[in-house]
Parts: C-alpha cells; sequence; structure tokens
C-alpha cells in the first residue's frame, strides 16, 4: 500500500522519453492517478490524486467519479474527495472513472469483507508488552490482496505508527517485543482489509494505483 522511489523514477523516466525524440503518436500524454478508498462501517472516504504524468502538476478540472458519484476538488489537499454515509458494501464493485480532456482511466475492484480481529481482545487483557503478542483475525473468503494491522504511535514505544501488513490469505501476525507502551488506558488495535491495483486503464501512467479498503478495530485492551 506505499509509494516507492522507483515508481516515482519510472513516471519522470516516462515523461522525459515523451519529451525527447520524434514522437509521431497523437495518443495523449498519460496521467497519474491515485485512489484510495476506505470504508469504516457505514462511511466511506474517498481520495482521489490526478496529475501529469511525473507527480509534479495537480490536474484540477478531471472529471472523478466512484461509482457514478462526482468527487470535488479540493484546493488544500490538491485532490478529488468526498466523504459521508457509503452506498457501497462489502462485496460491491468499485469503479473509478477519471476523465481529463481527451484523457481517461478507469479502474475497478471489490470492496473486500472487514477483518475480524479475535486476538488480542478485552478478555485476555492485560497483556504484557515485553514479550510478542499474536494478532489473529478469522479467515476473509474471499481473500482480500493483503491485511494491516496498525498501531497508533501515542501507544508504540518509539512514538511512530507500528504496521504489519500481510497476504489476505493469512489470519495472524506479530507485534514484537517492547513494542507497545504498558497502559492501564484501553486502546484498539486497527485493522484494515484491502484490495489493490498497481496498473489502471487507459490513459494512465506507470505508478497509478487505486486501493480499496474496509477498515475495522479489535476489542478494547490493555497492557502492563
Amino acid at each position: 500500500m506505499r509509494r516507492t522511489l522507483v515508481v516515482a523514477l519510472f513516471a519522470s523516466m516516462m515523461v522525459f522519453a515523451l519529451s525527447c525524440g520524434d514522437n509521431d503518436d497523437d495518443s495523449p500524454a498519460p496521467i497519474l492517478v491515485d485512489a484510495q478508498i476506505y470504508l469504516d462501517g457505514t462511511t466511506i472516504t474517498v481520495t482521489v490524486s490526478v496529475k501529469d504524468a511525473s507527480g509534479a502538476t495537480p490536474l484540477t478540472g478531471a472529471l472523478v467519479q466512484v461509482n457514478g458519484q462526482v468527487l470535488g476538488y479540493d484546493v488544500v489537499t490538491e485532490d478529488y474527495r468526498v466523504s459521508g454515509v457509503s452506498l457501497i458494501s462489502a462485496g460491491d464493485t468499485v469503479l473509478l472513472t477519471v476523465e481529463e480532456g481527451e484523457r481517461a482511466v478507469s479502474g475497478s475492484t471489490t470492496m473486500p469483507d472487514p477483518a475480524s480481529v479475535t486476538a488480542p481482545n478485552t478478555a485476555g487483557s492485560p497483556y504484557n508488552p515485553t514479550v510478542p503478542i499474536v494478532v489473529q483475525w478469522t479467515a476473509l473468503s474471499p481473500a482480500p490482496d493483503g491485511v494491516s494491522i496498525a498501531a497508533l504511535g501515542i501507544y508504540t514505544v518509539s512514538g511512530n505508527l507500528w504496521e504489519s501488513d500481510v497476504d489476505g490469505t493469512l489470519t495472524q501476525t506479530t507485534i514484537p517485543a517492547d513494542t507497545l507502551v504498558a497502559t492501564s488506558t484501553p486502546f484498539q488495535l486497527l485493522a484494515a482489509a484491502y484490495n489493490e491495483l498497481s496498473a489502471l486503464s487507459g490513459d494512465a501512467a506507470g505508478g497509478s494505483s487505486m486501493v480499496v479498503a474496509n477498515l475495522s478495530a479489535s476489542e478494547p485492551i490493555t497492557t502492563q
């Protein structure tokens, strides 16, 4: 679910190639699209970045839609977004379309079921953070591309977000010893089951992607 320097370099190389030498191809220049679609219970949050192929210039006049719903452009964050009560449920197809001038990009995948975290849980609290803590969740069918488990920085020794990203066919991961702080204040681990497209159709530049995630959380736990 993370962008890499390789992606940025590849996109830059594409722009350089388009600008050099003879080019008799009248096809429109590709655009870089990065879509993040998150379902949290009944609330959906969608953010879509639309830029030139280098990723340097936001394109503000695009028509961006998710399942037919038009997204508005945010001049502060320089992306297209919408949030509110979702018409998308687990198992539904999520269709992204982007039109910018003569250019069109699309992508489609399925909203996965949420990961139901079974451990750690309230009944097993408090947990000893100086030893590894196993995180388990029920198997998902069909399996998503991946499952991410996270603890916010305020609950980690380092003060940074801790995250474990595993294949969607797996049902557990482990929080290493001495990762979480000791606290009697209940907190939750965050979970995201997601499907990801690493390439979009149409006039999409290399590095374009679409992530569709269903969010959930563990029961409140304590550590000591």
